[in-house]
C-alpha cells in the first residue's frame, strides 16, 4: 500500500512541476502570433481611435496606451507635444473643446511588424465643426506600437496637417 501511494504522490508532484515549467515557459515565449492577425489588431485600434475621437471618448483613446506611461503624441501645433498618458487625455480633450462637432476618418494605411514593434503611415481627414463653419483637414498619421502583455499599445503618435499654402512637390513654403 505504502508503495502506490507513494507512486501516486510521486506522479501527482511531477505534474504540479510540469504545470510550473510549461507556466514559465510560456511568460518567456508567449503564442506565435500571425502578422496578419497582429495587421488586423492594429487595424482595430486605428479605427477604435478616429471612433473615439469623434465621439469625444477620451478614455477609450487613453485606453490603447502603455501601462507604464512612456508614450508621446506630437501634433502640428506649438503646445502639440505631449507627454505620457495625463498629457494627452489633456490635448485631446484641448482639442475636441475648440469644436462642436467633429469626425475622423483614417485611410492609407500602411503597417511594418518586427516581433513587438510595429510603425504606421497613413492618412487621414478630420471634418469639424468650428464655431458654425464645417471644416476638413487632411492629415497624415504615423505611429509606433508596441505588442505587450496588454496588446498593442501606441508608445509614439505623430498627426501633421501639411501646409496649406504649399503645391504638390514644393518642399518648402515661398515667401511672396
Amino acid at each position: 500500500m505504502k508503495k502506490i501511494c507513494g507512486n501516486g504522490l510521486l506522479t501527482a508532484a511531477l505534474a504540479v512541476i510540469l504545470v510550473l515549467v510549461g507556466i514559465a515557459y510560456l511568460q518567456h515565449h508567449p503564442l506565435e502570433r500571425s502578422a496578419e492577425g497582429d495587421k488586423l489588431e492594429i487595424l482595430s485600434l486605428l479605427e477604435a481611435y478616429a471612433g473615439a475621437y469623434g465621439r469625444g471618448e477620451t478614455d477609450t483613446i487613453i485606453a490603447q496606451l502603455p501601462d507604464d506611461n512612456e508614450v508621446i503624441f506630437l501634433g502640428s501645433t506649438a503646445d502639440g507635444i505631449s507627454k505620457g498618458k495625463d498629457a494627452i487625455r489633456d490635448q485631446i480633450n484641448h482639442d475636441l473643446e475648440q469644436t462642436e462637432k467633429v469626425a475622423m476618418t483614417i485611410t492609407g494605411r500602411e503597417i511594418d511588424i518586427n516581433g513587438n514593434i510595429a510603425w504606421i503611415a497613413a492618412d487621414s481627414v478630420v471634418h469639424a465643426t468650428i464655431k458654425g463653419q464645417s471644416l476638413v483637414f487632411p492629415g497624415r498619421l504615423t505611429g509606433v506600437f508596441e505588442h505587450t502583455d496588454k496588446g498593442w499599445v501606441w508608445r509614439q503618435a505623430n498627426f501633421s496637417l501639411p501646409l496649406g499654402a504649399m503645391s504638390q512637390g514644393q518642399s518648402f513654403p515661398r515667401k511672396n
